[in-house]
């Protein structure tokens, strides 16, 4: 028999092998920290009167009765609820939506002011999804 003890399979880690292992750990923490913060996942009514962003992404159902157009601002207005069924009152006066009236769904991106969210961005499906749909 031998004295010679199994040379182990995985080598033992030495001091500097733990500190860029420990580094790589820490880094990929924050690179991932930093892109969670940093998404905007649709939020609820409720959400957006708790936050005080300028930037917060609303997924609604557009009550299209509500849709009123001014032709002196240049504004769109319309209601919408969220997944729990709040409502709110939306106000946007940027480029024009030409789907508007066709959709069910709208993504407001923009802020809340008082009892209105003042929409900088709506976005709704691409027209072609409408009449995809209809067949």
């Amino acid at each position: 028999m031998s004295d010679k003890s199994p040379v182990p399979l995985v080598p033992a880690m030495r001091g500097s092998t733990i500190l860029p292992v420990l580094i790589s750990v820490v880094a990929i923490g924050v690179v991932v920290a930093v892109f969670s913060q940093g998404a905007s996942p649709y939020i609820t009514v409720a959400e957006a009167r708790n936050l005080s962003s300028d930037r917060l992404n609303l997924g609604l159902d557009l009550d299209k009765k509500s849709i009123s157009k001014s032709i002196k601002s240049g504004a769109i207005e319309f209601d919408g609820k969220d997944k729990n069924g709040e409502k709110i009152h939306v106000i946007y006066k940027g480029d024009p939506v030409n789907n508007l009236d066709q959709a069910d769904r709208v993504t407001a991106i923009g802020k809340l002011d008082g009892d209105n969210f003042v929409a900088e961005q709506l976005l709704t499906k691409c027209p072609s999804k409408y009449e995809a749909e209809k067949k």
